[in-house]
């Protein structure tokens, strides 16, 4: 516990006492020496001065008046009284009148003395560890509270953010009914429907994701895909929201004609791209986006923006769950649930990577993250790959094969169990992408006999159950949950990678 050198201060008016203590001590500790108040209140100013030990009958001033004077700014130091006139009304008074710990008699046994330097010492580091304590603990209270403000908040503001694409959604579908309205008119309110539509989902995933980070549900699931395809695929689901804002949207950093294959986690990295971007578009009003791989680091990725900026005090806090920019104006008027820079960091945070800013208010912002991926050489053609789909639906099959168009694999399609199993067992089939209600029976009966032919076959299982990997019970390699955006469809690619 000594073994780093405490400072200790002992004063005293007879320098005919400072100077054997200061022998006797200097290799325990380090000692100051003071012979009036006027520099021993100097060296309390400039060192951290965990032990005073004053005489008590001074020229200038008395120890218990000289202590009493230092605990109005400093009630931390220990204080001793060394003196050679140990009277009882001057015990008594020190006692009363100032927090003496211990007083010494002159002649003064250094074994006495050393022992109460470090029980005094032990007293000091007691204090610091209790203020520090009450410091931590006053913290985290304040924390706390301001979380459950902020929580309160996001769900008050919850309920915006659902009802309005609500309304929109069931309002214009009844206007759709309306025979009277054009065909022109129609379009529009179907785009409004879309829209309303696509607001909700994100409002509730974002809901589903953050409840999932904050239990430590959410696991790393790695896959293999082409950067390039990836990036091209976040250009085109952005690129109608910046047009129609009047902002130019750019993808910077990687050769459009070398593709590049990495294996990471997809899912994740394309939604801290979505936030970002999200973000990005809602507090721009003019200028330009920018996003892809940084220049300077190929394992960086970033998206910039020409928006309204981060005042600095608020840069660190903004990845806090429930947090959301101009909060304080007590009028979200940009919308959103506060969730998606947590979401973000809960991500990043995940996979191994960081995530910083560089931000000016009335400037811009740009998000910088590395997201740690592995650079893969394979670079395989899929024209010799057979895909059976079963669902019921021809829409299904249809978004599918709109999805595989680009990697030109063999398609092949039912909407029965049954049939389903047999040509599994009479053809060649790389992967079956299997609805879980189909004719004949369900899908879990239907991959159940597929797998109990072909037990290596991969089977891609398509849900409405949020919570379905927990019943699958091993049957699926893998699932995607409706409604089936394009970036959920990524897992049939690294299963026919596999």
């Amino acid at each position: 516990m000594f073994n780093e050198k405490n400072n200790i201060l002992y004063l005293d008016d007879e320098k005919i006492n400072l100077i054997p203590f200061n022998e006797s001590f200097k290799d325990d500790y380090n000692i100051f020496l003071a012979y009036n108040r006027n520099e021993a209140l100097k060296i309390l100013e400039e060192n951290e001065i965990k032990v005073l030990i004053t005489d008590q009958r001074m020229p200038d001033i008395s120890g218990i008046d000289f202590i009493k004077e230092i605990n109005t700014v400093n009630k931390d130091i220990v204080c001793i009284i060394l003196t050679a006139h140990p009277d009882n009304e001057s015990l008594l008074s020190a006692i009363n009148q100032v927090n003496v710990f211990r007083f010494l008699v002159k002649p003064w046994k250094n074994y006495d003395v050393k022992q109460t330097i470090n029980s005094a010492i032990e007293a000091f580091d007691a204090k610091i560890e209790k203020h520090q304590f009450i410091k931590d603990l006053t913290k985290a209270l304040q924390k706390a509270e301001e979380y459950d403000r902020l929580k309160s908040s996001f769900l008050a503001n919850l309920s915006h953010e659902i009802r309005t694409p609500l309304n929109s959604i069931i309002g214009f579908t009844s206007l759709l009914a309306n025979k009277s309205v054009d065909k022109n008119t129609k379009k529009e309110f179907e785009k409004i429907i879309h829209n309303s539509g696509n607001q909700l989902i994100n409002v509730i995933e974002d809901m589903l994701t953050a409840s999932q980070i904050e239990t430590g549900v959410s696991k790393i699931s790695d896959s293999i895909f082409c950067l390039n395809d990836f990036l091209q695929s976040i250009y085109n689901n952005y690129k109608q929201s910046a047009l129609e804002k009047k902002i130019k949207l750019y993808i910077k950093g990687f050769d459009e004609h070398k593709q590049l294959f990495i294996k990471t986690d997809k899912t994740k990295l394309h939604e801290v791209f979505n936030q970002l971007l999200r973000n990005a578009i809602k507090y721009t009003d003019s200028g330009s986006i920018e996003f892809g791989i940084s220049e300077k680091n190929d394992k960086v990725f970033f998206v910039k923006d020409t928006g309204t900026g981060i005042v600095k005090n608020e840069q660190e806090i903004i990845f806090e769950f429930f947090r959301q920019k101009f909060e304080k104006l007590n009028t979200r008027l940009y919308g959103g649930n506060g969730l998606g820079l947590s979401i973000v960091k809960g991500f990043v945070s995940m996979v191994g990577g960081e995530i910083w800013l560089d931000s000016e208010p009335g400037k811009g912002s740009t998000f910088f993250f590395n997201f740690p991926y592995t650079l893969m050489t394979n670079n395989k053609k899929f024209s010799d790959k057979n895909i059976l789909v079963i669902a019921n639906d021809e829409i299904t099959h249809f978004y599918i094969q709109e999805f595989l168009q680009y990697i030109k694999v063999n398609l092949f399609r039912t909407c029965k169990g049954k049939e389903a199993i047999e040509y599994c067992k009479t053809n060649h089939v790389d992967l079956v992408i299997m609805d879980i209600e189909i004719l004949e029976m369900n899908g879990f009966e239907a991959a159940k006999l597929i797998k109990a032919n072909k037990p290596d076959l991969p089977i891609i299982a398509l849900t409405a159950y949020d919570k379905f990997k927990d019943k699958s019970n091993g049957i699926f390699n893998d699932y995607v949950i409706k409604p089936a955006k394009k970036e959920k469809l990524e897992c049939i690619k690294t299963h026919l990678f596999k």
